[in-house]
């Protein structure tokens, strides 16, 4: 695989752990309301049974999360020695955060102080200069 490759990857791993972990926190917050969706429907579950589907759902969710965490593992450390020789600069720490640190370009660019779009500017001419 090459680099240009394992980058996508990473990035394709890395939203759908966000979108995974998403749904772990909608589940668990339909799995604790109490209140019937319209109040003159009758209850048809019991809480507690509600929130065991929910649980297992979300235990389910939580493996898939644990299994891309690995793969994004062992992809941070082929990433991590290409990084660590680029010198020390914007570019580095942009990748280092994005690549390493395993950060949304959201949050790169806030820790940053650079707009998004401007980050992704950045993230992409950094990964085609220094890892290409």
């Amino acid at each position: 695989m090459t680099v240009q490759q394992t980058l996508a990857e990473m990035r394709h791993l890395m939203k759908e752990r966000g979108r995974l972990q998403d749904d772990v926190s909608r589940a668990m917050a339909l799995a604790t309301n109490a209140r019937p969706v319209l109040s003159k429907m009758p209850r048809q579950k019991k809480i507690s049974e509600k929130v065991a589907v929910f649980g297992t759902y979300c235990a389910d969710l939580q493996k898939q999360i644990d299994n891309i965490n690995r793969k994004l593992e062992l992809y941070q450390a082929d990433v991590a020695e290409m990084i660590n020789m680029i010198p020390v600069g914007s570019e580095k720490q942009a990748l280092l955060l994005r690549y390493i640190e395993l950060l949304p370009v959201r949050q790169v660019a806030k820790r940053m102080n650079y707009e998004r779009e401007a980050m992704y500017l950045l993230l992409r001419k950094s990964e085609s200069k220094w890892l290409s």
